[in-house]
């Protein structure tokens, strides 16, 4: 049995891997919770569940899947693989086929309200039942990556409570935050199974235990700590971001790396295993943003990582990520501070509705 540490033998795992498919389920199934067990207010779901990390068992399918990856890729095939979400609902969902330690019920299912035309309430990303004490497993899965956008006032950030705090880190897309994330969480998807909607389709009468299931990574601004909220893990996965000419500047004084790449969105998982002939040069490295930004149209976040040469390095070697982070366009953190606004007036007026609903629900005296 492995008596290795759990982030040591994480990390050299995930460098024998070579299949990039491979590397993301180790990622998925190993690294950091994005939330913290302790202070989150709602379980958290693992895939490791036996005393030793990862189990001897696990480790060795990982390094078999790696040696023949063709099963993961035929069932990848057979899904939205292009959708990071969804990308990683197949990895997990290959992961829980195989597992010992799982019999899984229902992937995706489906609850539908018939008093409401059969309006779709939802999604359970996983039901399971854990076969060491037969407990019944509700998993909410998800992936995020998530920046944090200081206010420009720096010191004004001592003032926020959690709930502000949380809308502070965005999507590199500014389409949500972890705030809104949480509340969906909390407020919706692992209430699913005790909605008398879905009782008719699940796969047991239940009760089911809800779990989430997140990973991630967060960004800081290069050169600055952004401010943690109570809810995310000391360990989590860590990046940094800037605009193209901050990171150029300190990349230039700072930075003793000597190759980069970009990292395609199908990529973004797990730390990156680079081939020789993907690696670029520092002056490459900004070239290639400035080629791809206007190539677009448009200027986007993109994501880079910092390399390292392997053992065998040379024209045939790999590279490794030693550093990640996102260069986003000069517009980008005004946008996103306009973001925040709007995320958190919307959430403030759902919560209303809410509340104003409720109250109409109630029975009067």
């Amino acid at each position: 049995m492995r008596n290795d540490s759990g982030p040591q033998a994480y990390g050299e795992l995930i460098e024998t891997l070579r299949e990039a498919p491979v590397r993301d389920l180790a990622w998925l199934l190993l690294s950091a919770d994005l939330l913290s067990a302790a202070r989150f207010p709602a379980a958290l779901a693992h895939f490791n569940v036996e005393p030793v990390f990862p189990s001897q068992i696990l480790h060795d399918w990982l390094l078999a899947c790696d040696a023949d990856p063709v099963p993961l890729h035929e069932m990848l095939a057979r899904g939205e693989s292009h959708r990071l979400g969804r990308y990683a609902e197949q990895l997990l969902h290959f992961a829980l086929l195989h597992s010992p330690h799982f019999d899984l019920h229902a992937a995706g299912l489906q609850v539908r309200d018939a008093r409401r035309g059969n309006m779709t309430l939802g999604e359970c990303d996983f039901l399971l039942t854990r076969l060491a004490d037969r407990q019944l497993l509700h998993w909410e899965l998800a992936v995020k990556l998530y920046l944090f956008v200081p206010p420009e006032t720096p010191q004004t950030s001592n003032t926020f409570d959690e709930r502000a705090l949380q809308f502070r880190w965005l999507g590199p897309n500014l389409a949500d935050s972890l705030a809104d994330k949480v509340a969906r969480l909390l407020g919706h998807q692992l209430r699913l199974t005790t909605l008398e909607a879905a009782r008719s389709a699940l796969p047991a009468e239940g009760p089911w235990s809800p779990q989430v299931y997140l990973k991630g990574w967060l960004f800081h601004p290069l050169g600055q700590e952004g401010r943690l909220p109570q809810a995310v893990s000391e360990g989590h996965g860590r990046g940094w971001w800037a605009t193209l000419d901050a990171w150029w500047s300190h990349a230039q004084s700072a930075s003793p790396h000597q190759a980069w790449a970009m990292l395609p969105r199908a990529r973004w998982l797990a730390p990156a295993r680079v081939d020789a002939s993907a690696v670029l040069s520092l002056d490459a490295m900004r070239a290639r943003i400035e080629t791809h930004w206007y190539e677009r149209g448009v200027a986007e976040p993109l994501l880079i990582v910092a390399l390292r040469g392997g053992a065998g390095e040379g024209a045939d070697g790999a590279w490794f990520e030693c550093e990640r982070g996102f260069i986003v366009p000069d517009f980008w953190a005004p946008r996103a501070r306009h973001r925040i606004e709007e995320l958190s007036e919307r959430a403030d007026a759902a919560a209303r509705r809410a509340l104003a609903q409720s109250a109409d629900d109630a029975p009067s005296l």
